[in-house]
């Protein structure tokens, strides 16, 4: 059964929009423009929070997140991935395309750990290609590697 949380109750409870304001600059402060993130993969920044101590579910924490208009998001593998970003309609395969930007190439089962370790999605080897034919990413099927582009992938190789 799904139940929603009213503001009179939240203030019943001693939660209120300072508190919610106070956790949205605390996140904002800490992590970078640009940089998706998941309640995962900033749990320790979460801890800090007065209002993350009330135990709710993920859910209830995301929507503060999405809610605000500081926040980009989408949906991955159920999970809210979120940015800092005034790019507007972010799907989760500019989370892929963002890590390719870091690094020339990855192997495929670094950024399958990457995503599991790091962001708490559970993503597997052929979703992580699938985004690849998506987006024309280059994968090196001897290598087992995703680059961003072919160029990348004859600067590492040659």
């Amino acid at each position: 059964m799904n139940r929603f949380i009213t503001k009179k109750k939240l203030y019943e409870i001693g939660i209120n929009l300072k508190m919610i304001n106070d956790f949205i600059e605390l996140i904002r402060n800490n992590v970078n423009d640009n940089e998706f993130f998941t309640l995962y993969s900033i749990e320790n920044i979460l801890e800090l929070s007065d209002l993350y101590k009330y135990g709710f579910d993920d859910i209830f924490y995301e929507s503060i997140l999405i809610n605000s208009n500081l926040i980009q998001a989408t949906k991955f593998q159920n999970k809210a991935v979120m940015i800092f970003s005034d790019k507007q309609n972010i799907k989760q395969n500019d989370m892929v395309i963002s890590l390719l930007k870091k690094k020339k190439g990855y192997d495929i089962e670094k950024l399958v750990e990457i995503f599991n370790k790091i962001y708490g999605i559970q993503l597997d080897r052929q979703k992580l290609l699938t985004i690849c034919y998506e987006e024309n990413l280059y994968y090196d099927k001897e290598l087992e590697k995703i680059y961003l582009y072919k160029e990348q992938w004859y600067e590492e190789v040659y």
